[in-house]
């Protein structure tokens, strides 16, 4: 004997069953990571240009700005300004005007609009090696022995001329 669907429950359960669905499907979504941040240079570097590969597990977007980094820089090191070349899954980062003693790591922000595809955010991010950098801005002598001679030599031919 075959047993039949009352059609006024049908409907209700066919809508519990998709509704109960969707909510497995959102909770289900792959974690969007960058799993790798390599460094090309040699470490301890003095170089002013830091140059590093920052890869995606998917395709990236709005990975173009300097606040989607952390960059820890400890000592006296500084940078001025950070160059994003590429795009998909692998981006060459340049961190340029680099000067000082001490280290530099970056990672990718988890609290930028860095998204894959899907408009899934970045979820989490490794860490570069620890870059040694050894680039000291040089001093500048304001007026050393000669500096100075020229300069008194400089002064007193203005005021001969002058004297008239």
């Amino acid at each position: 004997m075959i047993k039949t669907i009352d059609r006024r429950i049908l409907p209700r359960s066919i809508l519990l069953l998709v509704l109960l669905g969707s909510v497995a499907l959102a909770g289900d979504r792959n974690p969007f990571s960058c799993y790798q941040i390599q460094y090309w240079g040699d470490n301890p570097t003095s170089e002013s240009t830091i140059s590093f590969m920052v890869s995606f597990d998917e395709v990236a977007y709005n990975f173009n700005d300097e606040s989607d980094l952390v960059i820890t820089e400890t000592g006296t090191v500084t940078h001025t300004i950070v160059t994003y070349l590429g795009g998909g899954q692998n981006f060459p980062v340049d961190i340029e005007g680099v000067t000082g003693v001490g280290t530099m790591t970056i990672a990718v922000s988890t609290e930028s609009d860095v998204q894959n595809g899907s408009g899934d955010p970045l979820d989490s991010s490794v860490t570069s090696v620890v870059v040694n950098i050894n680039n000291p801005v040089p001093d500048v002598p304001v007026a050393g022995p000669i500096g100075i001679s020229v300069l008194v030599l400089c002064l007193g031919v203005f005021l001969m001329r002058n004297k008239q």
